[in-house]
């Protein structure tokens, strides 16, 4: 049958099971090709497929719709500062970083975001941007983005990043040169010998469209090609396909990241209580940055959180009133009133954390631990948002990830001391 042929070719060249997108999307992209070239019967464009090359790479540019933005899944992001931190302190070596696929360019951009708002030098790492695409790489060579790119984006980041260009969002030169783009294909047999390793990889979202036998063989890859002490980064509906005798989990597991397997046995090193840092902005006292199995959430209550005298005029009135009323107990009005200031004047970092903070007195757990997130986001350097990340994490007993957080807000806070002392 023509569309069996049809099938054989998409599964041999991209390893595509026409089952994780649906027959029918593969039938809209049959149809739109053989209205491109005037074909008029399926068996006729199997001929033509079997023969050109060309239209199998025009085929697959319309069965392949990228659906990415920046920051996709942002827990990979802050899990990769975190790994790259570590990295860097103990090599003192260049990064070196695959985005596989990297689609339009949206994830391999974000990478080099992470990692230079992370006070990384430039010199000090490269991303490698891989895709099957040939129009999805032209487009992230480009670099130029409309606002479907930008989902939940803070504004801060794209004035920071990006300039306008005819109603669109150009990215600076300095994030471009970071990224190099090629177009290759993970299935191939020598995908693994004309490429040095990686310290990191991120290969999200493409595993889903593959059967059993093809992500072992894309696994095999990718275990051939990240660096001992190397981190890979799924997507969340791979995570449950991953072979054990190649890669185990690690870190938090909204990162869904992992390493191989003969490396799971190294600990985390114990880190020192880290201490409560005064803030610019919002901050609260030492009180919350207790042990996180000190206390269960029901006891947790808002200590008293400062203004800092010399950045008054910069906090939203609103914000400093849900302070206030959070302080006196009031929890529901703060809560509003926070997110009205939130809603005239942005999201920030600090508004966040005072959300979490609400929501983690109220027991709201899971919607406490998403706006310390979401500090944290904002500023990687949120202290109390990684000492409170720390506490939840303890108490669902992940202490590998609870001390993981304690050493990241150990280390914000000797960077502090440093720039303070």
């Amino acid at each position: 049958m023509p569309f069996n042929r049809i099938e054989k070719i998409l599964y041999e060249r991209i390893g595509l099971n026409i089952s994780s997108v649906g027959e029918n999307v593969v039938d809209i992209a049959l149809r739109s090709r053989m209205k491109a070239i005037q074909c008029e019967s399926l068996s006729s464009y199997a001929d033509i497929l079997e023969q050109s090359e060309d239209e199998v790479n025009e085929l697959i540019e319309t069965v392949v719709i990228p659906e990415t933005w920046f920051f996709r899944e942002i827990t990979a992001y802050e899990v990769l500062k975190d790994y790259t931190d570590r990295h860097l302190l103990q090599s003192g070596g260049k990064l070196r970083i695959l985005s596989l696929p990297c689609s339009t360019g949206e994830e391999p951009y974000s990478i080099a975001m992470t990692l230079i708002d992370g006070n990384i030098p430039c010199d000090k790492f490269h991303v490698d941007a891989v895709d099957i695409s040939r129009d999805s790489l032209s487009i992230a060579r480009n670099a130029d983005y409309g606002h479907h790119s930008f989902r939940g984006v803070d504004n801060s980041l794209v004035k920071r990043h990006f300039h306008k260009h005819a109603g669109h969002y150009q990215l600076n030169d300095n994030i471009r040169k970071s990224v190099s783009f090629v177009q290759d294909n993970i299935l191939s047999g020598d995908f693994h010998t004309h490429r040095d390793q990686y310290d990191v990889i991120f290969c999200r979202n493409l595993l889903i469209y593959f059967d059993q036998e093809t992500k072992r063989k894309a696994f095999l890859n990718l275990e051939k090609v990240l660096k001992p002490g190397g981190i890979l980064f799924l997507g969340p509906a791979e995570s449950g396909s991953v072979p054990e005798d190649l890669f185990l989990p690690v870190y938090d597991i909204g990162a869904f990241s992992f390493i191989h397997s003969n490396e799971v046995e190294k600990q985390i090193p114990e880190a020192t209580p880290a201490q409560n840092v005064a803030r610019i902005g919002i901050r609260k006292l030492p009180e919350i940055a207790a042990e996180p199995a000190a206390k269960p959430f029901a006891d947790i209550r808002i200590e008293k959180i400062l203004v800092n005298d010399e950045n008054d005029a910069a906090v939203n009135d609103d914000l400093a009133k849900a302070v206030a009323l959070a302080n006196e107990g009031d929890l529901e009005q703060a809560e509003s009133l926070c997110k009205e200031a939130m809603s005239a004047s942005g999201d920030t970092s600090e508004a966040f954390y005072l959300l979490g903070i609400i929501y983690h007195a109220r027991n709201d757990i899971n919607m406490a631990e998403s706006c310390f997130r979401k500090a944290l986001y904002l500023d990687p350097q949120h202290y109390d948002a990684l000492i409170n990340l720390s506490i939840i994490a303890g108490s669902h007993g992940d202490a590998a990830q609870a001390n993981s957080l304690k050493i990241r807000a150990l280390r914000v806070k000797n960077r502090i001391d440093k720039d303070t002392g």
